[in-house]
Formats: structure tokens, sequence, C-alpha cells
């Protein structure tokens, strides 16, 4: 028969005569000594038949499944479940020939493939010209390559089907499908993938019915119920213009959906660009998944009809369905509240902690959002300018109050986030603690229908500690402000006094430096964000300070918040004529800024002889700003007409 060694908890099979390996029963009894070290089987010239292994389940980190090529005959491994190993077959083993049976073909050109393959060897290409050759595959079981069909007539993939695909080049896709503009159905039944690297699917091009509403359908990969093979065996990451979702539905049997937990982006790609639909799988139980690194910031994720599903959906909320909301901890999809009224159903929605997508709410009557009182994690994929936070047409709402809210993070971390409150109660405020909170989320406005709300000094002490002082005049300020409510004015002779500002962090109110002989603006360097919600005037002034070479602010400073962000301005204006030198002549207070959210953030409309077009005594610059757009506008008009 042969026999085993035992080395250092090394199972060897070496050296031995073996015409069949079918000693299962004491072999399953040491297979678990193989996660310590190894498990190999080397050098057996005789070996050719390995169906004991056809039902072990070798799948480990730990396993090296590399020595099982290294056997002469062996090569019906096809059985065997090794994905999720350390490392699967590198190469497979030359054989030519047929296998108990099956006939082994290599695959050079469809045109040259036989008729009867039970077994290919070779990438398969499937080109122009070669759709008629398509039916050489109605028998084919087992493909040791990868599968390429590429700018053929086929509108189905009906005679593809191999139940066992391998493919042991890391570089290659397992699957290929690419400008076939009539094909409509590529479904393939599978029961197993092997690969020895990364494992993914490119599909483009295609036919745009190919997949419904552009979506990737892992149940459609294999036939009847996932009750053989979990999904584990099917884990395929899907890429290319027609795939841009991942669904898995309606399978009674299916239980295991670990494969997701090993979805890797490509690179410059995310998986919040793909939707993810886990839906009606009765005795599926996502627990873990959920709870998983891979998926855990997932924002349009969908599960509902499984055994145990992930969170809630916030999208789908609406007033006779509150109350099924009361145990909900974290929601997916989002928050969406439209045509609310202010009812005491809302305490259902105060044991939220997390929210994974946008906030959305519109056409309420709450006056406050009091009811997610737990609220704590917001978590966002935004690009360019989408809104993270919007209310929305919300006549009663007179404030904010999310007391427990800490953080906001956006999975496009150079994407800013945004935030509108728009058309609310006219005595809509935020509090001095509120926009502490939004600069320290990196939240920028579109809108902010809001007034600051009154404050008491008692109110204050608890920001951060911060000593707050109430702006009359330079002369009457402390030297100690940290914040500062108020329209602040440094006009000749107030020089000196400019030093009191060295400490600001915050200023609830505009900024105008006039008249002064300051030679840069140093004592700002501490200053981090400028609060102002008076559209009709500017937020900062610089004007005719004739010996003032630098404008730049602190490194420190990185946020503005104005009711409109359009209508956020800034007057540059007879100042000294180097006063853009520091940033190479961009007319820009804060710097040279490539940071993009920093940019949005700090954005300003400069206007201004300084900056372009002049002020002259007596000008507003609303009137200022609508002149120079209806110049603009009258020629633009006026070389269309020529």
């Amino acid at each position: 028969m042969g026999f085993l060694v035992f080395i250092d908890l090394y199972i060897f099979m070496v050296q031995c005569t073996l015409i069949n390996a079918d000693f299962s029963q004491d072999l399953q009894r040491i297979v678990d000594f193989y996660e310590a070290d190894g498990f190999f089987i080397e050098n057996n010239s005789y070996l050719y038949d390995a169906t004991m292994l056809l039902n072990m389940d070798l799948q480990s980190e730990k396993l090296d499944m590399d020595e099982l090529c290294n056997n002469g005959n062996l090569l019906d491994l096809v059985g065997i479940r090794t994905g999720g190993n350390f490392r699967n077959c590198a190469k497979l083993c030359e054989e030519d020939g047929d296998i108990e049976e099956k006939v082994l073909c290599h695959f050079k050109s469809m045109y040259d493939l036989p008729n009867n393959c039970d077994i290919i060897v070779g990438n398969v290409t499937i080109g122009r010209g070669d759709e008629q050759y398509v039916i050489k595959f109605v028998d084919v079981q087992y493909l040791f390559g990868s599968f390429i069909v590429v700018n053929t007539t086929l509108e189905t993939l009906e005679y593809v089907g191999f139940p066992y695909i391998a493919v042991l080049d890391s570089s290659s896709p397992v699957y290929q499908i690419i400008g076939n503009k009539k094909l409509k159905n590529a479904d393939i039944s599978i029961t197993q993938i092997i690969t020895s690297g990364p494992r993914y699917a490119i599909y483009q091009d295609n036919n745009p019915k190919l997949f419904k509403g552009k979506e990737c359908q892992i149940s459609d990969w294999w036939s009847g119920n996932a009750n053989k093979r979990d999904l584990m065996m099917l884990d395929l990451n899907f890429t290319g213009a027609d795939c841009d979702g991942v669904i898995i539905q309606n399978n009674k049997n299916l239980s295991n959906a670990g494969a997701l937990e090993k979805l890797v982006p490509f690179v410059d790609e995310d998986l919040n660009d793909c939707k993810f639909q886990i839906a009606n799988n009765p005795i599926l139980d996502l627990q873990n998944l959920c709870d998983g690194y891979t998926l855990a910031y997932l924002v349009n994720f969908e599960t509902y009809g499984n055994l145990k599903n992930c969170g809630c959906q916030g999208n789908a909320i609406y007033p006779p369905t509150l109350f099924g909301f009361q145990n909900c901890t974290y929601f997916y999809n989002g928050l969406r509240l439209y045509n609310f009224s202010d009812t005491p159903d809302l305490k259902s929605l105060s044991n939220i902690v997390t929210i994974y997508g946008n906030i959305d709410i519109q056409n309420s009557n709450f006056q406050n959002l009091s009811f997610l009182e737990s609220f704590q994690l917001l978590t966002v994929y935004t690009k360019n300018e989408e809104m993270v936070f919007n209310i929305q047409n919300c006549p009663n709402m007179t404030r904010l109050e999310l007391p427990a809210l800490k953080n906001l993070d956006n999975s496009i971390s150079n994407a800013p986030k945004i935030a509108n409150f728009q058309n609310l109660h006219p005595d809509f405020c935020l509090t001095i603690s509120d926009f502490w909170l939004f600069y320290e989320l990196g939240v920028s406005f579109k809108n902010l229908h809001a007034k600051l709300c009154e404050y008491s000094e008692a109110d204050t002490t608890e920001i951060e500690n911060e000593e707050l002082c109430i702006f009359e005049s330079i002369d009457k300020l402390p030297h100690a402000c940290k914040s500062i409510v108020g329209n602040v004015l440094i006009d000749s002779g107030d020089e000196k006094n400019a030093e009191k500002l060295t400490f600001v962090k915050s200023l609830f109110g505009s900024l105008t430096i006039r008249n002064t002989n300051l030679a840069d603006l140093k004592f700002l360097d501490r200053l981090t964000f400028i609060v102002y919600l008076d559209d009709t005037t500017p937020v900062i002034e610089i004007v005719s300070n004739k010996d003032l070479r630098n404008a730049s602010f602190g490194k420190l400073f990185s946020t503005i918040f104005t009711r409109s962000f359009k209508d956020r301005n800034a007057v540059i204006q007879d100042n000294h004529p180097d006063i853009w030198n520091s940033t190479n002549g961009e007319c820009n207070l804060f710097g040279l800024v490539t940071d993009e959210k920093a940019m949005y953030r700090t954005s300003l409309n400069y206007t201004g002889g300084d900056c372009g077009t002049r002020i002259d005594n007596g000008s507003t610059l609303r009137n200022m700003i609508s002149g120079s757009i209806l110049v603009i506008v009258f020629s633009l008009t006026h070389e269309l007409h020529l």
C-alpha cells in the first residue's frame, strides 16, 4: 500500500506505489492535522485515482495545494474544494490523453476543437466567425483556463456550461464577455470556480438587455437552487460597464454568503459604485456578513426576506410603517422622510445609531430632529456636489437637535460633504455648538437658511472651554477671546489692537479691514472658520490698506458658512500692488489650495480692484455683481448675433 511519514505535523505520502488512494476512512481521521503546516501528496508516479479526496473540504488559509500537482498521473482533482487556500495549484500538470473515459482536449481554436470534449485545457476564445462552433461546448464538464467571448453575433450562451472552471493564471479574468452587441443571455451553469489569484469577470459593451437594470445576478450562474455548492464556490468580482450591481435572490437552500467577504474593488473603484441586493433567501443568515469589514461601509445595500438581514432600509420608511423600525439600530440606503407629520410614532426611530447613505428630509412638519436621539454616525458615498444631508421645505422646523451626532464619513475621501438646509421656519437657528460640530465634521452648505440661536454665557462654556466675546469695537474687545460674535471692524488706528485677535478660532460675523497700515494678517493665524448668514453684504472686505503685501489667512482656516453658497463674497481693493505675490498672483485669501474639499469649503466670490472688477464709491456689491453678469450676458449675446 505505501506508508505515511509524520514529521513535525507534516503529512507526506512519498514514493508510494499507490494505485488507488481510496483509503478515505483512515485519511479523513488524519486530515485534521493538515492545518498545522501542510498536506502533501507528491512524487507518486503510479497514483492515478484520488477519488477519496473528492468530498473533502480542503479550505484553509494555511493549506498549500501546490504539491498536489507533482504526481505523474494525477489530474482528476476536479471535485476538491480548494477555494480560500493559502495557495492553489500554481500550474496545471501536463497531461495528454483521456482521463477515466473523459475526453481531454487542448484548446487551439474553435475551428480545431473536437466535438466531443469533456475536459478542455487552455484559454478558450470565441471571436467573430466562431458562432457556428459554440455547439461544441454542449458536453464540456471542465475548463482549465479562462473563457473569452468577444465581438460575436451570439444572442445566447445557452450551449456553454462548464460545471467546473479553473483559472491558474493570476492575471487572467475568469470570464471576459465583451463587445457582443446581440448578446442578451449570458447565463452559464457553474458549480465551482478555482483560481490562483483574484477572481473577477468582465462584462462590457454587450447588448443593453444582458442584465436587466444593469445588474449582475449571481443567482443566474447556476441552475436550480444553491443547495450543493453555496455561494462560496461561485464568488466573482464583477466589473465592466455592463455590470453595476450584484443581486442574490430567491434561493431557498442558500445558507452561506461568505464569498462576498472576499470582494475587492479594482484600483480607482469602490464597492459603492455597485448596487448590492440580497433578497428572499429564506435560510440565509447575513449577520456575520453585515458585521464584516468588506461590506461594513456599503451605502446602497438592500437586504430583505432573508433569515437575518443587514440593518433596516432607511429609504423605505412611510408614516404607516414607522412602528416596524423601533428595533433598528442602523439603516442602509440612507434616511428618507417625505411628507411626515410630527407624530409620537417618530420615537420608533430613536434607536438608530448609524446611517449608511444620505439623509433626505422634505415636506414634513417636524419642529426638530430630536427623535433621532441616538444617531451618532453618518457614512456616505457622494461624488462631486451631491448632498449628504438635506432638510428642505419643512416650515415648522426651528431647531436641529441632534445631540449624539459625532462622525460623518465620506467613502470618497477627496469629495466635499455638502448639506442643504432650505426653506425652513423663519426662526430656524443653529447653536454655536452646532456650528462647531459641522466645522469638525468638515461640512459645507449649499443653502443654510438659518440664524445663530440666542445664547447665554452659560451656553458657551461647553464649547471646549472657549471664551466667547461679543464684538462692539476692537478697543473694547478682551485679549483672550477664542470665539467672537459680531461684525469685526479693524480701521485706521486699530493696528495695535488687531493683536487681540491672535487667539480667535471662530468668528460669527463679517470681517472688515480698511484704511490701516498693516503689512500682513498674521494675527488671524489661529482663525479656523467664519459664520456669516447675511448674504446682502460681503463676508470679508479688505480695502485701502496701502502697506498690505500679504493678505493670506493662517493655515488653520478651513471653512466659511454662509446663507447661500453662490452669494459668499469678498471685496479686495486699493491695497499694496504686491498683495498677491505670496500666492503667485492668485486672488485667494487662503493660499494656494489644491485639496478639493478645502477649495469648496473656503470658496469665495472675489471682486474689487485687486481681484478684477473695481467697486466705485456709492456702488453696492449686489449692484456690481448684477452689472457684471449683465455685461457678460450682453457680450455673449452680441457675439452670437454677429
